[in-house]
């Protein structure tokens, strides 16, 4: 017979309520960002790209420090002069992560306009946890960034909400990072309670 008590049940409570408090939090500056992504991240700035210097269904990036994702667009991609954006300015830029685990991507999104200049305009931002966040008025400057203590992201679209064109707007992503999040006090705490619990337990 297996020897337990309350202080078991209590631990098992805790283990199993840890996936309760996985949460999404997003960052509006990239200040704050830095402090909550571990160092060894993947930074693309997209430095060799001009407007038109790449038109494709898709384009790899990485793996930089083990990090690696593909963007596309249904109707492909365009460059821009610094950045990423569609060739269609009503479809999506998708990104899937498909190297190391990602639970922390942030970067500059905002819009462009037919000749690649920047203009402001309304991004849509969602992510594969659900996490979705639409920012009214974006320019060049805007940045987000989210990190997550739950599961990975796997990956993560960026639109226009200009419904009503023309002119017409292109989804723009620049100073992109993707990384992994400053693991927590209360994270390391229960995955040590978590193997403490298995030990105590035999």
């Amino acid at each position: 017979m297996k020897r337990h008590g309350l202080f078991s049940t209590v631990l098992l409570a805790l283990c199993a309520s840890s996936t309760a408090f996985s949460a999404t939090t997003i960052y509006t500056d990239e200040v704050s960002f830095g402090t909550a992504i571990l160092p060894g991240y993947y930074l693309e700035d997209f430095d060799p790209f001009t407007y038109g210097s790449f038109i494709g269904p898709f384009l790899d990036f990485g793996p930089t420090n083990g990090f690696a994702y593909t963007m596309s667009s249904p109707s492909g991609l365009w460059s821009g002069d610094g950045n990423m954006s569609t060739e269609n300015a009503l479809e999506p830029l998708n990104i899937a992560f498909t190297g190391a685990p990602v639970t922390a991507v942030g970067g500059m999104f905002w819009p462009t306009d037919y000749d690649g200049g920047n203009v402001v305009g309304d991004i849509s931002l969602s992510l594969s946890d659900g996490t979705t966040v639409d920012l009214a008025n974006a320019d060049l400057n805007t940045f987000r960034g989210f990190v997550t203590d739950g599961a990975a992201f796997t990956s993560m679209s960026i639109s226009t909400l200009n419904i009503t064109p023309p002119p017409y707007q292109w989804p723009t992503v620049d100073h992109f990072y993707v990384g992994q999040i400053v693991p927590t006090p209360g994270a390391v705490l229960l995955g040590c309670i978590g193997v403490g619990l298995v030990n105590w337990m035999r």
